[in-house]
């Protein structure tokens, strides 16, 4: 049985001109419990998070966040919530101001959200440590560091205020294989450690056992299958799962 949800979304569409890309997708991630979201490029899995996160609007159904109905909130309501959300992306470095030091970037959550200098110093070592860089990374720059060596920053950045949901937007897709296996032990470790929910989404389903609980496949906007990791993977019941398998270069 999941457990409470932290994040529901409930018949959710989403229109580009006449094209339906979200086609009632209903989605829960349970407290403490990472969701798989896999499928093709193009199948909706991107406009799906962004609407999750409230970027971009949905045209239909809703979204609740610990409870409450944040459909329409408004940019000021959903501050506080994006306190207790954060986004690690597929390109980090695109998600670094390239003028500051990589700390003073990890840091700057903590600045804003009151945590006094020293101890946010403090902690951006600890944080660089805890996800396997050297302390002296934090005064490099983005463009001095490695794609898996930036993305580790990324990661160490995202969970400075300690959130209780991580939204992962194929964060290993600019990896070679090799960082992909250490970032996904990284991840799920940091995951159960803080007890943080998360939706990982990506196109590659092998990723998946490393790391998610459960699994929800895309196909054309709408979730065809879903079930626990090992489940879908044992036995894939809709086409778009078989595809993937048969793709995958299982670990």
């Amino acid at each position: 049985m999941m457990n409470e949800p932290i994040l529901s979304l409930s018949h959710i569409k989403k229109k580009y001109s006449s094209h339906l890309v979200l086609d009632d997708v209903s989605i829960d991630i349970g407290i403490g419990e990472c969701v798989g979201l896999v499928g093709k490029s193009g199948c909706g899995k991107s406009t799906l998070m962004s609407v999750a996160t409230r970027m971009i609007p949905c045209d239909g159904g809703s979204i609740s966040f610990r409870g409450e109905d944040i459909t329409h909130a408004s940019r000021s309501a959903m501050m506080a919530y994006y306190a207790n959300m954060q986004m690690i992306f597929q390109q980090p470095i695109d998600s670094f101001d390239p003028r500051r030091a990589i700390g003073d970037s990890i840091m700057e959550p903590m600045i804003c959200r009151g945590v006094p200098r020293a101890e946010s110093k403090a902690r951006v070592i600890e944080l660089l440590m805890r996800v396997g860089l050297p302390e002296d990374y934090a005064e490099r720059y983005p463009h001095e560091v490695s794609g898996g060596e930036c993305q580790r920053a990324a990661i160490a950045r995202a969970i400075a205020m300690k959130p209780m949901l991580l939204f992962c937007d194929e964060i290993t897709s600019a990896l070679d294989a090799t960082v992909q296996k250490e970032i996904i032990i990284l991840m799920r470790e940091l995951i159960h450690e803080n007890h943080m929910a998360s939706l990982f989404v990506t196109h590659d389903i092998a990723l998946l056992p490393g790391i998610a609980d459960c699994v929800a496949v895309m196909a054309k906007g709408r979730i065809v299958e879903r079930g626990t990791t090992s489940d879908v993977i044992a036995h894939p019941k809709s086409d778009a799962a078989k595809e993937l398998i048969d793709a995958a270069d299982l670990w």
